[in-house]
């Protein structure tokens, strides 16, 4: 799922991580099911407002 939010395509993350696309895309199915999204998109943009407050957190308790 990370590699798809910083722009990677399924067959991309795929091969990066040694794995069938078919067997990303049941992993995929997985995931969308857990964060109650329905397609891809949704899941990046997800995953980018987490990392936007992960981030905001950290600034605020002078972590960065």
């Amino acid at each position: 799922a990370a590699r798809l939010g910083a722009g990677r395509s399924l067959n991309e993350a795929a091969a990066d991580l040694g794995v069938r696309p078919s067997t990303a895309r049941t992993h995929l199915k997985g995931i969308f099911h857990k964060a109650g999204v329905r397609r891809q998109a949704d899941l990046v943009v997800l995953l980018s407002r987490l990392q936007w407050q992960l981030q905001s957190l950290r600034a605020r308790n002078g972590q960065e």
